[in-house]
């Protein structure tokens, strides 16, 4: 996930492999190549002029092979179980792209039981797409177990309102919430 090392060593993600073969084609002058967001696996779109789907699509991770859309939607189901939209074929934004790469890297952080290494990561994707509710929620949390009441009351209180799609329940939300009205600072600096 992280550039640097992918440069460095030559391996990594689908999606950070992509951004790589994405920028070279385009310092090459190459006009056309985007990514395409797959469920579960990252890919290389060539889209020749204004046809639609791409002419081509390049599983970089797979040392460049072209495949079909049918071997596309083959690879996004082996990954996730779940078939891609029609839409999983549209050219991705640099933003949605920047937002993957992140989310990413929290999950990596999160698998290694580094949560606060994670902040960073996650107030990157806020500060670039703030109505995402996934990072609020974990920034909330964060928040929470770093003592930071009310920061975790704001991202709490955001989530509350705007309501995000997503599997957050919200009666729970409140709860926690309500939990955290009855911290006082003499009570925080107990639990030190």
């Amino acid at each position: 996930s992280y550039l640097n090392e992918v440069l460095e060593y030559r391996e990594g993600l689908p999606i950070t492999l992509s951004v790589i073969f994405i920028e070279v084609a385009h310092r090459l002058g190459i006009k056309g190549v985007e990514g395409i967001p797959l469920p579960g696996h990252f890919l290389v779109g060539h889209r020749d002029g204004k046809a639609e789907p791409p002419l081509a699509l390049i599983d970089v991770y797979d040392g460049g092979k072209m495949i079909s859309r049918k071997e596309a939607e083959d690879l996004a189901w082996s990954v996730t179980r779940s078939f891609p939209t029609p839409r999983s074929f549209d050219a991705s934004p640099p933003k949605d792209v920047i937002v993957r790469m992140l989310r990413n890297l929290i999950g990596i952080d999160m698998q290694d039981r580094r949560p606060q290494d994670a902040m960073p990561y996650i107030e990157l994707v806020l500060a670039i797409s703030p109505e995402e509710g996934d990072e609020r929620f974990q920034r909330a949390l964060l928040r929470a177990q770093k003592k930071d009441i009310d920061g975790a009351k704001v991202d709490l209180d955001w989530l509350l309102e705007h309501r995000p799609p997503g599997g957050i329940d919200y009666n729970r939300l409140q709860f926690f919430r309500d939990q955290l009205d009855s911290e006082t600072p003499s009570s925080l600096d107990a639990a030190k």
